[in-house]
């Protein structure tokens, strides 16, 4: 009788144990926002500004027909509005159109370098001698899982400071815009 009531016990400890480990934060309403957790059941909504996707060739391209193109995102102003500690873990919910696809695909979490007044990730670079690159922004590599109807939990292991930008592709869409609605924050 004993062992059955300690196993009864030990049955009750896990299931409260992994109860109170348990993010109770609700997701998004729509596909690409973003929330921030910040505790098991709390989470902040992370505001979204519209980046501009810009082009430019070097002067020395125009004059001697050498040099390189670049293309980059902008974003205006220097920093974001939202701010987060920086922490050993970070946490975001990210809303997709389904969480049926590899979130590996269709999220994409980027660091922006600051020039003047504006945050910047260089998306692509072609030189006159083939040197070709794309996909150069600061992607930060994070865990995900399911989590709700249509949602991610996104997780970031010691995100360093910086300006960041969180936003969700559809691999079934092109998308010919010049601009891009980001998920922006800061980490201090």
């Amino acid at each position: 009788m004993k062992k059955i009531i300690l196993a009864l016990i030990a049955g009750i400890v896990v299931v409260h144990a992994n109860a109170q480990n348990k993010i109770t934060v609700d997701e998004p309403e729509f596909s690409g926002q973003v929330v921030y957790v910040k505790t098991d059941t709390e989470g902040l909504l992370l505001p979204k500004e519209n980046a501009q996707i810009k082009t430019k060739a070097g002067a020395s391209l125009y004059l001697v027909g050498i040099g390189s193109i670049k293309s980059r995102l902008h974003i205006q102003g220097k920093t974001a509005k939202t701010r987060i500690p920086q922490s050993a873990l970070t946490k975001f919910i990210v809303r997709a159109v389904d969480n049926k696809t590899d979130p590996l695909q269709i999220i994409n979490i980027i660091q922006f370098d600051i020039k003047g007044n504006a945050r910047r990730a260089e998306m692509s670079k072609s030189n006159s001698f083939g040197g070709d690159s794309s996909n150069n922004m600061k992607r930060m590599d994070f865990n995900a899982k399911k989590y709700g109807e249509d949602s991610y939990l996104v997780a970031i292991d010691n995100l360093p400071a910086g300006e960041y930008g969180i936003y969700v592709t559809n691999p079934n869409e092109k998308d010919e815009k010049n601009s891009l609605v980001i998920a922006t924050f800061g980490v201090d």
